[in-house]
């Protein structure tokens, strides 16, 4: 994977990343717990959420990235789309 390449799937899981914080129930309530964010724990790390992503479709699609490979006249392009973007490399 080229920079750029890496460059959009950091962008994505820090997409992913920040959807597990949650606002404040109640920012101007007594309580302090009623007044901060929280975080909901995540379930994958960096590495295990670029794999879901290149082998669950239905995920990759929540979060508006794919990742695929196309073999043509016998070069390896692998590609990267999010957010209109898309960057391909040739192996």
């Amino acid at each position: 994977m080229n920079k750029e390449q890496q460059e959009l799937l950091d962008e994505v899981y820090k997409k992913y990343a920040d959807s597990h914080w949650t606002p404040p129930s109640n920012p101007k309530g007594k309580l302090l717990s009623d007044q901060l964010f929280s975080l909901v724990p995540m379930e994958h790390s960096k590495e295990s959420f670029i794999n879901k992503i290149k082998t669950n479709p239905e995920f990759a699609k929540q979060w508006g990235v794919t990742i695929y490979t196309v073999v043509e006249d016998g070069n390896i392009r692998i590609g990267i789309n999010y957010n209109d973007k898309t960057i391909e490399s040739y192996e």
